[in-house]
């Protein structure tokens, strides 16, 4: 009879309430949603405030793929960059995107070459958002002393990052829509700025608050922070190239 509320509290679902209960998730979830809004927003807002500015929609759509080129070729080494700087270069990434953002919504008839350049600098410094939202989620939530319940935590806090997504994905095309009918591109591109930075110093407070905490609430994330060879086990590369 002891052992039955162990055992009911162990089969009892885990579910997303128990994730934002913890402490500091709410803030950090928030933080991760207005990053990838306001990087959502700038692929559309950048076609339509550069077509503005050169009355071409070709200098528009180069612009858009170098940037999303970049932020693809460099997405493994940005991620490295900012679990090594303990999310500070993360930071850095995300002021790095405003500012260049700002620019090209500021910049008047500028040639194309100049427009594209700028569209692949701020494609080579988009912030991860999805790796270190994972990572910051396992850390926070993920029991160290529970291996069971730890596997069950862990495919709770990676669905609840998947739920960010999908609201990205819906909500940042209307909020960019939102924003044409008040006002135009290149402040939707402004507005996006914000966002971006929001987030990052969201992740940045939260990780200096994470190394506040017990070492041992940590275990588990800083354990798989070390676990750097995921796609050498078997099966992993084949699911990530069908992905």
């Amino acid at each position: 009879h002891d052992a039955l509320p162990i055992l009911m509290a162990r089969d009892r679902a885990i579910t997303y309430a128990d994730l934002l209960r913890s402490p500091g998730v709410p803030a950090f979830a928030s933080s991760s949603l207005a990053g990838r809004v306001g990087t959502g927003v700038l692929p559309i807002a950048m076609i339509l405030a550069v077509s503005a500015k050169t009355g071409s929609y070709a200098v528009a759509g180069t612009c858009s793929g170098t940037f999303g080129v970049c932020a693809v070729v460099l997405a493994l080494a940005r991620t490295r960059l900012a679990n090594r700087t303990s999310f500070l270069g993360f930071l850095g990434l995300g002021a790095g995107l405003a500012a260049v953002s700002v620019a090209i919504a500021v910049t008047g008839r500028a040639s194309s070459l100049v427009l594209v350049t700028l569209a692949g600098v701020a494609g080579c410094v988009v912030p991860p958002w999805g790796a270190l939202t994972k990572t910051g989620l396992a850390a926070a939530f993920v029991s160290p002393i529970d291996p069971e319940k730890a596997s069950r935590q862990v495919q709770v806090a990676y669905s609840f990052d998947t739920v960010i997504d999908i609201v990205v994905l819906t909500g940042a095309p209307l909020l960019v829509a939102g924003l044409m009918l008040v006002s135009s591109a290149s402040d939707a591109i402004e507005v996006a700025s914000f966002f971006i930075i929001a987030g990052a110093a969201g992740f940045a407070v939260f990780d200096q608050n994470r190394k506040t905490a017990p070492k041992s609430a940590d275990a588990v994330g800083k354990r798989a922070l070390r676990e750097r060879r995921v796609l050498r086990r078997p099966g992993m590369s084949q699911t990530v190239i069908s992905m």
